[in-house]
């Protein structure tokens, strides 16, 4: 069987007076989840092209300037020895985090085919980065009546995948191709089903 959600609310609203508002637990639901957060990002890019008969070379760097704004409460259950110290049954103090830094992702790009051959050769480096989900950032912090605490983490440090002044970790890629292709294409024409034999054709390829 599976949940009805119209029921179960149905059956609320129908027996409303039979239900007793637990504040403490409602308050202590509703500001642990509750958080804002924006981020606004710059972003500019520059990138350059050499080419010659054998060797094409790209590259390039992307800035990324970030701003947080980030809202969330510390929400402690009752106890009057932590720091700050809580004496009701709930206590709501509210946080906001603001921060802004600036990341920078060079990458490299080289195609190298040998003249008279079918070989080509490929090679990148690159750096980037992976931003963490709003919510992970969110300044949420939840102290329990025993000093156990969950936290969010608005110093998040973002994921870089490379660092090109560490010779050992930049992300990188290499890779030998060879292929061949004719200078035609093949194609048929339509056939009907009634014909046992469909006309062939070649067709130069430009260029």
């Amino acid at each position: 069987p599976a949940f009805d959600w119209y029921k179960t609310r149905d059956f609320f609203y129908d027996n409303r007076g039979d239900f007793e508002l637990n504040a403490a637990d409602t308050m202590l639901d509703s500001a642990t989840s509750d958080y804002k957060a924006r981020e606004d990002i710059l972003a500019s890019y520059l990138l350059g092209r050499w080419d010659s008969d054998t060797l094409r070379v790209i590259g390039g760097v992307r800035m990324e300037r970030t701003f947080s704004h980030l809202q969330g409460n510390l929400v402690q259950e009752e106890n009057p020895d932590a720091t700050p110290p809580c004496a009701d049954a709930v206590c709501v103090t509210p946080l906001a985090f603001q921060r802004s830094y600036t990341d920078w992702m060079p990458s490299l790009n080289v195609r190298f085919a040998p003249a008279g051959t079918a070989i080509v050769l490929r090679g990148a480096v690159y750096r980037s980065l992976m931003r963490p989900n709003l919510s992970d950032l969110a300044p949420r912090f939840l102290i329990n009546e025993d000093g156990e605490a969950e936290i969010g983490n608005p110093d998040h440090v973002l994921a870089i995948s490379a660092d090109l002044t560490d010779p050992a970790a930049p992300a990188k890629r290499i890779g030998l191709i060879w292929f061949r292709i004719p200078p035609y294409v093949i194609f048929k024409a339509g056939c009907r089903p009634t014909e046992k034999v469909c006309e062939i054709y070649k067709k130069e390829r430009a260029g």
